[in-house]
């Protein structure tokens, strides 16, 4: 985002490969954190503007993935990670912990219960979740 009366600038990238999107974003989330660049999600309803960090704040993040599962219910963490890459401006690695987050609060639920966070893992909504990410 720029300072100022700038105009903020639109950055368009299409492609049929994941896997170059999501060298997109490891670039785009690489950018100097100190040049005063900003992001905003356009999928953020409320539009909040996003400091650049290789490790960015999850709050954004968690309250799409939340809106996700009230959308279509439980999903797989392999579908959440690819929600996050391709309908937000996140990145895969970045669901990983928004979703661990979300767990660890109650936000979200799992199935299985334990073991590790792979990809078939079922995520849900916990009942009250939109109170709580």
């Amino acid at each position: 985002m720029p300072d100022g009366d700038a105009p903020a600038r639109l950055l368009g990238y299409a492609t049929g490969s994941d896997r170059g999107l999501e060298t997109v974003k490891e670039a785009l989330w690489a950018v100097d954190e100190y040049a005063g660049v900003r992001y905003r999600d356009p999928a953020d309803p409320q539009g909040r503007l996003l400091d650049i960090s290789l490790e960015p704040e999850p709050g954004p993040l968690r309250r799409e993935l939340l809106a996700e599962l009230a959308r279509s219910g439980p999903r797989t963490v392999t579908e959440l990670r690819r929600f996050a890459t391709t309908a937000t401006v996140y990145r895969a690695a970045d669901a990983n912990r928004a979703l661990a987050s979300l767990l660890a609060s109650g936000a979200a639920t799992r199935d299985p219960e334990h073991g590790r966070l792979g990809g078939d893992v079922l995520i849900s909504a916990a009942p009250n979740a939109g109170s709580s990410a």
